[in-house]
Protein backbone atom coordinates (compact mmCIF):
# COMPACT_ATOMS: atom_id res chain seq x y z
CA UNK A 1 0.00 0.00 0.00
CA UNK A 2 2.82 2.40 0.83
CA UNK A 3 4.39 1.89 -2.59
CA UNK A 4 1.10 2.85 -4.25
CA UNK A 5 0.74 6.00 -2.14
CA UNK A 6 4.37 6.90 -2.79
CA UNK A 7 3.84 6.47 -6.56
CA UNK A 8 0.68 8.58 -6.45
CA UNK A 9 2.54 11.22 -4.46
CA UNK A 10 5.32 11.44 -7.06
CA UNK A 11 2.82 11.64 -9.91
CA UNK A 12 0.97 14.37 -8.02
CA UNK A 13 4.20 16.28 -7.41
CA UNK A 14 5.11 16.05 -11.08
CA UNK A 15 1.67 17.14 -12.28
CA UNK A 16 1.40 20.07 -9.89
CA UNK A 17 4.94 21.21 -10.72
CA UNK A 18 4.06 21.06 -14.40
CA UNK A 19 0.87 23.02 -13.75
CA UNK A 20 2.74 25.83 -12.13
CA UNK A 21 5.79 25.90 -14.38
CA UNK A 22 4.31 25.12 -17.76
CA UNK A 23 2.41 28.13 -18.95
CA UNK A 24 0.25 28.68 -21.96
CA UNK A 25 1.38 31.27 -24.53
CA UNK A 26 -0.81 33.92 -22.91
CA UNK A 27 1.05 33.40 -19.62
CA UNK A 28 -1.78 31.63 -17.84
CA UNK A 29 -1.26 28.76 -15.42
CA UNK A 30 -2.77 25.49 -16.73
CA UNK A 31 -5.99 25.10 -14.72
CA UNK A 32 -6.36 21.47 -15.69
CA UNK A 33 -3.10 20.65 -13.95
CA UNK A 34 -4.09 22.66 -10.87
CA UNK A 35 -7.38 20.74 -10.76
CA UNK A 36 -5.44 17.45 -10.80
CA UNK A 37 -3.47 18.68 -7.79
CA UNK A 38 -6.68 19.60 -5.99
CA UNK A 39 -8.61 16.45 -6.90
CA UNK A 40 -7.63 14.53 -3.71
CA UNK A 41 -9.29 17.34 -1.71
CA UNK A 42 -12.77 16.69 -3.10
CA UNK A 43 -13.97 14.59 -0.16
CA UNK A 44 -12.94 17.22 2.38
CA UNK A 45 -14.35 20.10 0.34
CA UNK A 46 -17.73 18.44 -0.10
CA UNK A 47 -18.09 17.31 3.51
CA UNK A 48 -17.43 13.62 2.93
CA UNK A 49 -14.31 13.82 5.13
CA UNK A 50 -13.72 15.79 8.32
CA UNK A 51 -10.08 16.55 7.46
CA UNK A 52 -8.12 16.87 4.20
CA UNK A 53 -6.13 13.76 3.27
CA UNK A 54 -2.34 13.71 3.18
CA UNK A 55 -2.47 13.60 -0.65
CA UNK A 56 -4.77 16.62 -0.65
CA UNK A 57 -2.37 18.58 1.54
CA UNK A 58 0.61 17.59 -0.58
CA UNK A 59 -1.19 18.98 -3.63
CA UNK A 60 -2.16 22.17 -1.81
CA UNK A 61 1.41 22.74 -0.59
CA UNK A 62 2.88 22.13 -4.04
CA UNK A 63 0.43 24.46 -5.75
CA UNK A 64 1.26 27.21 -3.29
CA UNK A 65 5.02 26.60 -3.46
CA UNK A 66 5.13 26.72 -7.24
CA UNK A 67 3.19 29.98 -7.59
CA UNK A 68 6.31 32.15 -7.38
CA UNK A 69 5.25 35.42 -8.94
CA UNK A 70 2.28 37.71 -8.50
CA UNK A 71 0.82 36.79 -11.90
CA UNK A 72 1.23 33.06 -11.16
CA UNK A 73 -0.57 33.49 -7.82
CA UNK A 74 -3.35 35.46 -9.54
CA UNK A 75 -3.72 32.87 -12.31
CA UNK A 76 -3.66 30.02 -9.80
CA UNK A 77 -6.30 31.88 -7.77
CA UNK A 78 -8.49 32.11 -10.90
CA UNK A 79 -8.09 28.38 -11.46
CA UNK A 80 -9.01 27.65 -7.86
CA UNK A 81 -12.04 29.94 -8.16
CA UNK A 82 -13.18 27.97 -11.24
CA UNK A 83 -12.68 24.69 -9.39
CA UNK A 84 -14.67 26.00 -6.41
CA UNK A 85 -17.48 27.15 -8.71
CA UNK A 86 -17.55 23.76 -10.46
CA UNK A 87 -18.41 22.06 -7.16
CA UNK A 88 -21.64 24.09 -7.08
CA UNK A 89 -23.71 23.87 -3.93
CA UNK A 90 -21.77 20.75 -2.83
CA UNK A 91 -18.75 22.87 -1.89
CA UNK A 92 -18.55 23.65 1.80
CA UNK A 93 -17.29 27.23 1.63
CA UNK A 94 -15.93 27.14 5.18
CA UNK A 95 -13.90 24.02 4.34
CA UNK A 96 -12.58 25.67 1.18
CA UNK A 97 -11.49 28.78 3.06
CA UNK A 98 -9.84 26.68 5.80
CA UNK A 99 -8.07 24.26 3.43
CA UNK A 100 -4.69 26.01 3.20
CA UNK A 101 -4.47 26.42 6.97
CA UNK A 102 -5.53 22.81 7.57
CA UNK A 103 -2.66 21.78 5.30
CA UNK A 104 -0.11 23.99 7.09
CA UNK A 105 0.12 26.64 4.38
CA UNK A 106 0.36 30.19 5.70
CA UNK A 107 -0.85 33.03 3.49
CA UNK A 108 -2.25 30.55 1.01
CA UNK A 109 -3.90 31.42 -2.27
CA UNK A 110 -7.62 31.81 -1.49
CA UNK A 111 -9.93 28.99 -2.56
CA UNK A 112 -13.46 30.30 -2.94
CA UNK A 113 -16.16 30.89 -5.55
CA UNK A 114 -16.25 34.59 -4.67
CA UNK A 115 -12.59 35.50 -4.20
CA UNK A 116 -11.10 38.60 -5.86
CA UNK A 117 -7.98 37.26 -7.53
CA UNK A 118 -6.66 40.69 -8.54
CA UNK A 119 -5.08 41.24 -5.11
Amino acid sequence: MEVTERAVTWVLILLVAMACVVVEPAGAVDCYMVSIGMNPCREYLTGQAAEPSSLCCRGVRLIHQEAHSTWMRQDTCKCLRQIAASHGHYLREEAAQALAGRCGVQYGIPFSRDVDCSR
